[in-house]
């Protein structure tokens, strides 16, 4: 039963893994004195709280998988202790309510799959952007209407290249919430039709290469399309990049992916210097 258990749980992380949703794997390492059960025993915890496998049950369960949310949401690993007892506890360690007498260590494994980077245009600044992404962690999405430039050839390094007529190609490349969206392309209709589904689908980020006449005319074409900027403020990063004072193409990218890294990693993007 235990190994049907485990099986269940690994097959629900590699489907979570697989759909780059965040999880938490919860696993009992140790066991001192009694407890609902012992090292080894399992528990998948998905953000909304719903799992897969049992630790124990009842309160001690449910304190676990509030824990694991908090830990997803952190994006950070922990270790947690509960106690079955009421007196005797050692400090950080948490009560339980339960009267077993033991003590029970839990492991909180988050899992959080690399963020999407979904490029739009395999241009001058789309090539550079999707190796200098590659190497940072994202699953690079390589999206265009041009399959003499966008192949494995051209693209060695990315996770996955859709091809198509672009009205269809938009919709192909599925955005997500989670997903960090770059319209790059360089024509303005392309981009816009870019820029609008991307809002439409919510996704993280949007970044939109360009002057800023075209961002201009662009928002204003969104305002009269029915989105307003309460729809996209905080998501739409347009023109995309840091001010670093980039000139090439590969300047460019550096300061669109650092515009990235800095979302993804809730940085502020100033200077680390010390010195004044």
């Amino acid at each position: 039963m235990v190994k049907d258990e485990n099986l269940k749980i690994i097959s629900a992380l590699r489907d979570a893994l697989s759909k780059n949703e965040n999880v938490a794997l919860c696993i009992i390492v140790e066991k001192e004195g009694s407890g609902p059960r012992g090292p080894g025993a399992k528990m998948l915890v998905y953000p909304d709280g719903r799992t897969v496998g049992t630790v124990g049950g009842g309160p001690f369960e449910r304190m676990v998988i509030k824990e694991a949310i908090k830990a997803i949401k952190e994006g950070k690993s922990k270790v947690v202790k509960y106690a079955f007892r009421e007196d005797n506890v050692p400090l950080g360690v948490y009560r339980t309510g339960l009267i077993c007498g033991g003590i029970l260590t839990v492991f909180i494994d988050v899992f959080n799959p690399k963020p999407r980077a979904i490029i739009f245009g395999v241009g001058h600044v789309g090539k550079p952007l999707a190796k200098i992404l590659a190497s940072l962690g994202f699953r690079v999405c390589i999206v265009s209407d041009n399959p003499k430039r966008a192949n494995r050839e051209e693209f060695p390094e990315v996770d996955e290249i859709i091809v198509d007529k672009w009205d269809n190609v938009i919709e192909k490349a599925n955005i997500s919430e989670k997903d960090y969206v770059l319209a790059v392309h360089g024509a303005i209709e392309y981009d816009y039709k870019v820029l609008k589904r991307a809002i439409e689908r919510k996704a993280k980020y949007v970044g939109l290469l360009g002057s800023r006449t075209k961002v201009s005319k662009l928002l204003e074409r969104l305002e009269r399309e029915g989105l307003s900027k309460d729809s996209y403020i905080g998501r739409l990063y347009a023109p995309v990049g840091l001010d670093i004072g980039a000139k090439t193409p590969e300047e460019i990218a550096v300061s669109i992916a650092a515009e990235m890294l800095m979302i993804d990693r809730k940085a502020s993007g100033k200077h680390l210097s010390i010195v004044k």
